[in-house]
């Protein structure tokens, strides 16, 4: 067979073949823009969705944060998927038990939190030691630290709200504040059934000199107010020890206890088989309820969800 070349240098179009032609690559040219601007554009979303605007301007992929409650409420704020490490008061939700522990949150290293590269500290107030806040600084890495030592509901709206406005994560933080407002309410509604006064001891620790309690300014304090019930240790100040003869002296229809303390005393039998708990609940009989510790003690994001379960063991 024959082959024949044409130099289409050197031919000649008809009018006809040069209008089909200019068709074909205007045809070509619009897919290749078009297929352009697909790819500019997903790359945008991808780099946007991998992405945190925080109200500064700054934008923040690689986010490290220290302070079970601040990891809880970002987290609830919708930047899990951006956080690389948390300390180990951070057990809550369960994806951040993936990530790697810096330790604890009050007792930091600069060399570990600054080998993950972050791009932004996030801690609660109170982290530290300050020179390892100063050196993380230092090495160009922002350090941002929210107030959460003082425990009513007011401050801890304010603190979502801060958490919500530096995150440019308004909404969700409204619509958070809203849902515990409301659920706190219902759950307060529910105690008001009872005909006497409730009266009830968070329980952190017992040894031989004693116990630990959570007394007034602590987050079980908080939870005991909101939903209207009495708090056992509230003339102490903090976590605090309560000596034994003093607790059996005590009415105590219900005592929380954080999980890690149940497993620490040999289960609620082991709690309910100390002398002083059998003194303080013989009226009632002894009803321990366990809690999570974070959602116990904690100042996250959880506050209804925890007073609502305690109106819960309440009403049983």
């Amino acid at each position: 067979m024959q082959m024949i070349r044409v130099n289409i240098l050197n031919y000649k179009f008809t009018v006809a073949e040069k209008i089909t032609l200019n068709l074909l690559l205007s045809v070509l040219n619009i897919r290749i823009f078009v297929a352009g601007i697909c790819l500019l554009m997903h790359s945008f979303i991808f780099a946007e969705e991998n992405t945190i605007h925080v109200n500064n301007g700054h934008q923040y992929q690689r986010i490290i944060s220290a302070g079970g409650s601040i990891t809880e409420i970002a987290a609830h704020l919708g930047i899990t998927s951006k956080l690389i490490a948390v300390d180990s008061s951070s057990t809550y939700p369960d994806q951040v038990n993936k990530l790697p522990k810096i330790g604890y949150f009050r007792a930091l290293n600069s060399e570990g939190v600054l080998a993950l590269e972050p791009d932004l500290f996030v801690a609660a107030r109170g982290a530290g030691p300050d020179k390892v806040l100063a050196q993380i600084e230092n090495a160009g890495v922002p350090v941002v630290q929210f107030e959460q030592s003082t425990y009513s509901l007011e401050n801890w709206e304010t603190l979502v709200s801060s958490m919500g406005a530096f995150f440019n994560r308004r909404n969700e933080a409204t619509k958070l504040i809203k849902k515990t407002r409301n659920g706190i309410k219902t759950a307060k509604e529910a105690m008001h059934n009872n005909s006497k006064p409730i009266r009830v001891l968070a329980l952190l620790n017992a040894g031989n000199r004693g116990f630990t309690v959570a007394g007034k300014n602590t987050v079980p304090d908080l939870l005991l107010k909101l939903i209207g019930v009495e708090n056992v240790a509230k003339d102490l100040d903090g976590y605090k020890p309560y000596d034994s003869e003093s607790l059996a002296s005590q009415d105590i229809d219900l005592i929380l206890a954080p999980n890690h303390t149940v497993d620490a005393m040999g289960g609620t039998d082991g709690i309910c088989g100390n002398a002083s708990i059998k003194m303080a609940t013989m009226k009632t009989g002894c009803r321990v309820h366990v809690m999570h510790a974070l959602l116990l003690l904690g100042f996250g994001a959880r506050l209804e969800q925890a007073a609502t379960e305690i109106v819960a063991e309440l009403a049983n």
